[in-house]
């Protein structure tokens, strides 16, 4: 190989080893940047918007503290009190389907499990003006209830931090109707079993009752009936 040719090889491979070196330099450069710099944008965006960082664990303890061990619908007025204090809602709507507008409601939300935003995709549906988000709750991964909420007082809508302590807890509330759903059928049950076994002593106890009176009875009569035979013999002598 000439002496030109290998010089301008080597040139070649220094230059394209040199292009990787500085392309690699840079993306490690954007990627250790790229962190602190959206976290700072961030920070920007809610002083300049006044929206302050919720703790999703704080949130969560605080549900869990006042909804823990209760009865399902103490377990929703404790849910409606924490959306109310975390993310101050303009309005929360709860449908249950007790009656034929919510049962519309929760169906056409069947097929939903995460929360739903609905300034992306409007219903003519809803029972009121201004709702940004529905909160579907599963029981038995079934639609029960469903949790409509209006754009936070403060205006704007929810951001994706605060929508992701919505799951949560949404996740939480799930847990917790569940337990308290089976321990009030655990507790049916019970009472049922009880029922029956009160109805089969009390029917032992008139069994044992009507026995008691028959042989009563009949060891009376043979009583009386041995007492004028003893007397018709007494006659006879």
């Amino acid at each position: 190989m000439p002496d030109g040719t290998l010089g301008e090889f080597l040139d070649q491979g220094a230059s394209v080893t040199r292009d990787f070196g500085i392309g690699s330099l840079t993306i490690i450069l954007v990627v250790a940047v790229y962190a602190p710099l959206r976290d700072w944008v961030r920070i920007l965006i809610r002083r300049l918007f006044r929206r302050e960082l919720l703790d999703e664990g704080v949130v969560l303890a605080s549900f869990s503290n006042r909804a823990g061990g209760q009865p399902p619908d103490e377990i929703l007025k404790s849910l409606t009190a924490c959306l109310e204090e975390a993310f101050q809602p303009s309005r929360i709507i709860v449908a249950k389907g007790k009656d034929e507008p919510e049962a519309r409601l929760i169906q056409k939300f069947s097929q939903s499990s995460e929360p739903v935003l609905l300034w992306e995709d409007p219903s003519p549906d809803l029972p009121c003006a201004g709702i940004v988000t529905a909160l579907p709750v599963r029981i038995r991964r079934d639609l029960k209830i469903l949790i409509l909420l209006g754009a936070p007082r403060k205006g704007g809508f929810y951001t994706r931090d605060r929508l992701q302590v919505l799951r949560a807890l949404m996740r939480l509330a799930e847990i917790l109707l569940e337990n308290a759903d089976l321990h009030e059928q655990t507790l049916k049950e019970a009472q049922a079993g009880l029922e029956k076994e009160r109805q089969y002593a009390k029917e032992k106890e008139k069994i044992i009752q009507d026995l008691h009176d028959g042989v009563g009875g009949t060891i009376t009569n043979i009583h009386l009936l041995s007492g004028m035979a003893l007397h018709h013999t007494g006659d006879k002598t």
